[in-house]
C-alpha cells in the first residue's frame, strides 16, 4: 500500500466522526475516531517493509516523548485533547516525512478528498437538512442578493463557515501548483462555485491576503518574517487596544474592532481575560481549558446582550490550543516560525497564508475536526525535500 492511503484511511474516519457526532452528542465519537486515526498511521508504520526510508529509532523516541508529555497532561488535567493533538501531530510528521509523500501525492489527495466532502455536504443540504444544526435552528444561513433570498450550502459540520477555509486552501492550492496539479480547471471551478454558494467572507479576505502575501516573498524568504508578523498585527491589535477607551472620530474603538473581527475581538478579549485570572502555574504547562470555565456571553456591545447565548468558541485558533497549553503553544510558534523561514517554498507560500489567516477566525480549523489543514501545514513544515522547492526566480 502506498502510504499516502493512510491520509485517505485517515479522512474517512473525520468523515464518519461529523456524521456520527449529529446522532451521538459530545466529543466521545470524535475521539474515538482520532484514535482510529493515529491507528492507522501507526498501523502503515508497522507494516512498512523499506527501512532505508523509515528511521524507525528516531522516530520511535518522539512518539515516546508525546506518550509521556501527553499522559502527564491527562493525569494533571484530563487534557485528552491536547493528549490527541499532540500524538496526531507527531504520526502526521512522522508518515510524511519518513515515508517521502511527494507532491503529487499530496496534492491529488487534497483535491479527491475535498471533491468527495463537497458531494456529501450537498447531498445532506439538499436531502437532510434537519441534521445540519444552523439550518435546524435558523443561524446565519441566508443572505438577500438583489432581493433574492438565498440559502448559504452549510457542510458536513453544519455550519456554512466549515466549508470557507477548507475551499480557499483549495482553490488557492490549484492556482499556485499549476505543473502537479490534474484536472485543475474543474477544481478551480468547483472551489470557486462552493466559494460563492457558502458566501463567506474569511475565504475572500484570506485569498486576498494570500495574494498580497505571495507578492511580497517573490523577492526571496527574507520577506516570510515580515508577511508573518504583519498578518498577526490586526489581532494582536484587537486584544492590546481593546479595552483602551479611545475614541476615532468619536467612535468607540471597542466598537469599531468589534464591527472588523465580526464581534471577535469581545470574546477574545473576555476569554484572555479568564486565562489570567484563573490559570496557575501549572495550568500554563499543561492547560486548564473547559467549556464552563471559558463561557462567555455574547453580543456585549454597548449595552445589547442575548443573556441566553453563551460561547465557549474564541472562534481563533491560536486561541484555542493556546487555552489548552500555553507552554504547548508557545513552543509550537517557535518551532513553525523557525521552519516557515527556513523551508520557504514560493508556490506551497500561499496555501499556507490562507491557513493562518482562517485560523484567526476559525476555532476549529488546526484542532481534532477536519484534518487538512493540518496534514498540509506539516507537509510545508517537514515534507519535501529542498530539491522541489519553488524558489524565487
Amino acid at each position: 500500500m502506498k502510504s499516502i492511503s493512510a491520509f485517505y484511511l485517515g479522512f474517512m474516519t473525520y468523515l464518519i466522526s461529523i456524521i456520527g457526532m449529529r446522532y451521538i452528542p459530545g466529543m466521545f465519537i470524535n475521539y474515538l475516531m482520532n484514535i482510529g486515526f493515529i491507528a492507522i498511521l501507526l498501523m502503515f508504520l508497522l507494516v512498512s517493509k523499506n527501512p532505508n526510508k523509515v528511521n524507525i529509532g528516531r522516530g520511535w523516541y518522539m512518539i515516546v516523548c508525546a506518550i509521556i508529555l501527553s499522559t502527564c497532561g491527562i493525569l494533571v488535567s484530563q487534557g485528552y485533547f491536547t493528549a490527541l493533538l499532540v500524538l496526531k501531530v507527531i504520526m502526521i510528521a512522522y508518515v510524511i516525512t519518513h515515508f517521502q509523500v511527494k507532491e503529487s501525492q499530496m496534492v491529488n489527495f487534497l483535491n479527491r478528498t475535498y471533491l468527495l466532502y463537497v458531494l456529501l455536504s450537498i447531498i445532506f443540504f439538499v436531502f437532510f437538512p434537519s441534521v445540519l444544526y444552523e439550518l435546524k435552528t435558523g443561524i446565519n444561513n441566508t443572505i438577500n442578493v438583489f432581493g433574492f433570498t438565498l440559502t448559504m450550502l452549510h457542510s458536513l459540520e453544519g455550519s456554512a463557515a466549515s466549508l470557507d477555509t477548507y475551499t480557499c486552501l483549495i482553490l488557492v492550492m490549484n492556482l499556485s501548483l499549476k505543473e502537479t496539479v490534474k484536472r485543475r480547471k474543474f477544481y478551480v471551478l468547483l472551489s470557486l462555485t462552493v466559494l460563492f454558494w457558502s458566501f463567506r467572507l474569511t475565504p475572500i479576505l484570506a485569498l486576498g491576503i494570500a495574494l498580497m502575501g505571495s507578492y511580497i516573498v517573490r523577492t526571496g524568504k527574507s520577506s516570510v518574517s515580515f508577511v508573518l508578523l504583519a498578518l498577526f498585527v490586526p489581532f494582536l491589535a484587537s486584544i492590546v487596544f481593546y479595552n483602551s477607551g479611545q475614541n476615532i472620530s468619536g467612535v468607540p474603538l471597542d466598537f469599531i474592532l468589534n464591527g472588523l473581527t465580526h464581534n471577535r475581538a469581545m470574546i477574545w478579549n473576555q476569554q484572555l481575560d479568564i486565562l489570567w485570572s484563573n490559570y496557575s502555574i501549572k495550568d500554563y504547562i499543561f492547560g486548564n481549558f473547559s467549556s464552563e470555565l471559558f463561557s462567555v456571553q455574547s453580543f456585549q456591545i454597548h449595552g445589547g446582550m442575548r443573556k441566553d447565548y453563551f460561547i465557549d468558541n474564541p472562534h481563533n485558533s491560536y486561541l484555542y490550543l493556546f487555552f489548552r497549553s500555553p507552554l504547548l503553544f508557545a513552543m509550537a510558534v517557535i518551532f513553525c516560525f523557525i521552519r516557515f523561514w527556513k523551508r520557504f517554498d514560493l508556490k506551497w507560500w500561499p496555501v499556507i497564508i490562507v491557513i493562518l489567516t482562517g485560523a484567526l477566525t476559525n476555532g476549529q480549523l488546526l484542532t481534532l475536526q477536519n484534518p487538512v489543514p493540518l496534514i498540509v501545514l506539516i507537509f510545508y513544515l517537514c515534507g519535501r525535500t529542498k530539491s522541489d522547492f519553488h524558489y524565487a526566480k
